[in-house]
C-alpha cells in the first residue's frame, strides 16, 4: 500500500511543470529499492529555516512568498492534483525570494479517496486541516487552509495554534478560533488580516472555492 502510495505522489508530481515547483520524475524501482529523482537548485533553504533566522517577514516578502505559492498550487489543481500535506518544510526559497513547492501531491480521482486519506495522515499535528483530522474528502480549500496557517506564521511569528500535545493541537484545529494576524500586529491591514481569517475557515465552504479568489484578495490587501 505504501508502494502504491508512493508511485502514485510521483507520477502526480511528474506531470507538474511550473516556474514555482520543483520537477520531479515518475517513480522507479532499483534491486528492490523504489525512488524517484528530483530536481535540485543551488542555495535553497527551507521556508521553515528562513522563518526560525528572521521572525515575522515584512509584508511584502510574506505576500511575494504567499502568492508563488499560491501560484504553484493553482497550476497543480489546473491538473487536478491536491498538496495535502503542504507546510513550510515543503516551500524553498532562493536569495532572490523565489519560492518553490515540494511534495506534491495526489490525484484527485474518485477511487483515490484511500491514497487522499493515507497522504492526509502524514501531515503534522501544527499544519493539517480540519477535514483531514476527520479523514473526510478533501478538495482545494484543504491546501487552502494550509497555505493560510503558513500565510498566518510569516505575518506573525507564531502558528494560528501551539500546544505540546498533538492531541489537544488537533482538537484546536476542529473547534478554535484563532486571533487574528493584526492583534498580534498592529501595523498589519485588518483586511489582510481578515483575508487570512477566510483561508482558516473550519468548514471548506467558508474559504475561497478557488485559488484565484484568494489571489484577488491579495491583490486587493496590497
Amino acid at each position: 500500500r505504501q508502494v502504491e502510495l508512493f508511485r502514485l505522489e510521483a507520477g502526480a508530481a511528474a506531470r507538474l511543470s511550473h516556474a514555482n515547483i520543483l520537477k520531479t520524475a515518475e517513480a522507479e524501482e532499483l534491486n528492490g529499492v523504489h525512488f524517484s529523482v528530483m530536481e535540485e537548485e543551488p542555495y535553497l533553504i527551507t521556508l521553515r529555516d528562513h522563518l526560525d533566522r528572521r521572525g515575522w517577514l515584512n509584508v511584502e516578502e510574506a505576500v511575494q512568498i504567499s502568492r508563488q505559492i499560491a501560484d504553484a498550487l493553482q497550476h497543480a489543481h489546473s491538473r487536478s492534483i491536491l498538496h495535502l500535506t503542504l507546510d513550510p518544510e515543503k516551500v524553498l526559497v532562493d536569495r532572490e525570494g523565489t519560492a518553490y513547492v515540494t511534495g506534491f501531491g495526489i490525484d484527485r480521482a474518485k477511487d483515490l479517496l484511500w491514497a487522499r486519506q493515507e497522504r492526509s495522515r502524514h501531515c503534522s499535528a501544527r499544519y493539517i486541516a480540519p477535514e483531514q483530522i476527520l479523514s473526510g474528502e478533501v478538495d482545494q480549500r484543504t491546501d487552502l487552509y494550509l497555505l493560510g496557517l503558513i500565510l498566518f506564521e510569516m505575518l506573525t511569528d507564531r502558528a494560528p495554534f501551539e500546544s505540546a500535545d498533538l492531541a489537544d493541537l488537533r482538537s484546536k484545529h476542529l473547534a478554535r478560533t484563532p486571533a487574528p494576524p493584526h492583534t498580534f500586529r498592529p501595523e498589519l491591514s485588518k483586511e489582510l488580516s481578515q483575508t487570512v481569517m477566510d483561508l482558516l475557515s473550519k468548514r471548506p465552504d467558508g474559504r475561497p472555492f478557488y485559488i484565484s479568489a484568494f489571489k484577488s484578495a491579495l491583490d486587493h490587501c496590497i
